[in-house]
């Protein structure tokens, strides 16, 4: 621009408008038929300032106009509807449109399929569910009303058979359940009981010939029947669960067992019906072997019964012995008569129709009375028993004494020669008639143990002198009381512990003898000994004073075992001019030198003198010459 410039403005205000908005919410977009849909579930949000006109529809079809909804409502199950809402610009601009689904569930409808519907007892159906939806939804299985399952197949289930034997039907139901409702399904399984048996007859005793009605109340509708009579006779089998009429005869009370079989699809069934039927007349046979008929008491006899056509028996042994029976024949009834007499057995035989009886006798011969007594019963071994037989009425008999030994003697004398024990002695004895009778006496005889022998010696078995003393002390078992001992030199002694002091040294053998009570004796023997050389002395006859063997110079007694001693030399006028007594160990230790108070002696005879006490306590004997007796004084040459 060129000239004078120039500025000038002007405010201009511009407005840009929003486009219409089209917004709506729901409470529930998912529903059962009818699924009604109305302005309480959907609602739209108002936009005054932008929004004109509301126009709603259904799958594209126009359903009404306006801010609420107009309502609409789906019918059919398993059905979607887009409702769709567009609204206009109150400002001229763009419209704007808003879309959502709405939808029905599908309706459930239980089904199921059962791989039987009937069957023998216990039977096992698998159900297999087809209902027509299996997700979404739960489901209850029942029996009887009764819930088995809720799992959607409840596998294999079993039905058992009614126990009364009639057919049994269950009601097995499917109930499906969704939020839109539920649905049942249900079917039936039949269950075919086992055939029972089960009859009644019109009476069950009677007399021959005997006419029966048999009833059939078994259970159950399907079964065929029949009958067996035990006679030989049968009935056809037939499902009539009517009446069947039999007659039975017979000589000889008998039970017959009938039985009816009731059989079906499902089994067998067989039960039995006992019918005793008595004949009317009874023939009694009372039967005794020949062998029998007599004996010895206690007599023991085998009755044998063959009664026919009685059912019932009383048997009369003895008065007061009465014994019944129903067993079946023949019989065998054995009794024992235990005293001497003449019996008559009576046999009364019975039936519900008649009686009839019999009798037979029997002779019963009685038994020696066997006692019996022993001079002794207690001793030892060895002991001698003489026996009193005191039987009475008896011609032979046998004695067993319990050690193995017997004797037919009547008074027998045994000697048991047994060890220590005790012994039954028994007697056997037959009288006249042959009857015997056994009498023993338990643990009659009773041999007793000897006592055991033994003892010991103090201070021991071996000494030495100057002991010549040993102490003998009793340790004997078994019973010992008495004792003789001997001590083998001589002496003996009937004390318990007795001492016994020997005369000298030497090997003795000591016996020592034990008695029990019933004088049964034992003995032992033990050896003692005495060792060491006994006292002595020895005298020499010369000596030499002056001479040169040293042993020669003096006269000396030479000794041991000595106690005590005294020695004297005497000259031939009887003067004792010497004398000594000193011992050492036994032993002589001093001699005459041949002086006299220092005075040599003259050479010539002398004489000595000598008293000894031995250490074991016996006197020197003295000294012998030429096997003579032995002198306690004596010469001796004095040598010069």
């Amino acid at each position: 621009c060129t000239g004078a410039q120039q500025s000038i403005s002007n405010a201009i205000t511009i407005t840009v408008n929003l486009n219409a908005r089209a917004e709506f919410t729901w409470n529930n977009d998912l529903g059962c038929i009818p699924f009604v849909l109305d302005a309480n579930n959907i609602k739209a949000v108002a936009y005054p300032t932008r929004n004109a006109t509301y126009n709603w529809y259904a799958n594209n079809v126009l359903i009404g106009s306006g801010i609420n909804f107009p309502g609409f409502s789906i019918t059919t199950e398993n059905t979607n509807v887009i409702i769709k809402l567009v609204v206009t610009s109150s400002l001229g601009c763009l419209p704007d449109e808003m879309s959502h689904t709405f939808s029905t569930r599908q309706n459930i409808l239980a089904s199921y399929t059962q791989s039987a519907t009937s069957g023998c007892g216990p039977l096992s159906v698998t159900f297999n569910n087809t209902t027509s939806a299996l997700t979404g939804v739960s489901f209850q299985w029942a029996v009887d009303n009764s819930p088995v399952s809720s799992a959607a197949n409840p596998g294999t289930l079993v039905f058992l058979a009614d126990p009364a034997g009639e057919d049994k039907i269950y009601t097995v139901s499917l109930k499906a359940t969704t939020p839109c409702g539920s649905t049942t399904s249900t079917s039936t399984v039949t269950v075919k009981a086992n055939p029972i048996a089960a009859f009644s007859p019109s009476k069950t005793i009677g007399c021959s010939p005997l006419t029966v009605i048999f009833t059939n109340t078994s259970p159950g509708n399907s079964n065929s029947y029949s009958y067996d009579f035990d006679d030989g006779t049968t009935s056809p089998a037939t499902t009539n669960k009517g009446t069947v009429t039999h007659t039975f005869t017979t000589d000889v009370v008998r039970d017959f067992e009938v039985k009816m079989t009731a059989t079906n699809e499902c089994g067998t069934d067989t039960k039995p019906i006992i019918i005793r039927v008595s004949p009317n007349t009874i023939t009694p046979a009372l039967i005794v072997n020949g062998n029998q008929m007599r004996g010895c008491a206690p007599f023991t006899v085998n009755f044998i019964n063959n009664t026919k056509g009685a059912s019932k028996f009383t048997y009369t042994f003895e008065p007061g012995v009465i014994v019944t029976s129903n067993t079946f024949l023949p019989e065998t009834r054995p009794y024992t008569f235990n005293k001497a007499g003449t019996y008559t057995v009576n046999l009364l035989a019975e039936n519900s129709c008649s009686t009839a009886s019999t009798q037979v006798t029997i002779v019963v011969d009685p038994q020696p009375t066997v006692t019996f007594t022993a001079s002794n019963i207690v001793g030892c071994k060895g002991m001698s028993v003489k026996f009193d037989n005191t039987t009475i009425d008896a011609v032979s008999y046998l004695w067993n004494f319990g050690d193995g030994q017997t004797s037919a003697e009547k008074n027998p004398t045994h000697i048991y020669n047994a060890p220590a024990g005790t012994y039954t002695v028994s007697l056997t004895a037959v009288n006249s008639l042959g009857c015997p009778q056994t009498v023993a006496i338990a643990n009659y005889i009773k041999i007793v143990a000897p006592p055991i022998a033994d003892f010991n010696i103090a201070p021991a078995a071996v000494i030495s002198i100057p002991e010549y003393t040993f102490k003998f002390t009793d340790v004997s078992t078994n019973g010992a009381q008495t004792y003789k001992w001997s001590f083998g030199d001589g002496v003996n002694s009937s004390l318990k512990d007795p001492t016994h002091k020997y005369a000298d040294t030497g090997k003795y053998l000591v016996t020592m003898r034990t008695y029990n009570e019933y004088g049964c004796v034992d003995s032992v023997q033990k050896s003692v000994q005495i060792v060491g050389v006994p006292g002595y002395v020895y005298l020499p006859n010369s000596f030499i004073p002056g001479g040169t063997s040293s042993p020669l110079q003096k006269f000396m007694a030479v000794g041991s075992g000595i106690k005590s001693w005294k020695m004297q030399i005497l000259n031939k006028w009887g003067q004792v001019i010497w004398e000594t007594s000193l011992l050492n160990d036994g032993k002589p230790v001093d001699g005459w030198d041949g002086t006299y108070k220092g005075v040599p002696q003259p050479q010539g005879i002398y004489f000595w003198k000598l008293d000894v006490e031995l250490i074991n306590g016996t006197e020197w004997k003295g000294m012998t010459y030429d096997k003579k007796a032995p002198r306690r004084t004596g010469e001796i040459y004095l040598i010069r």
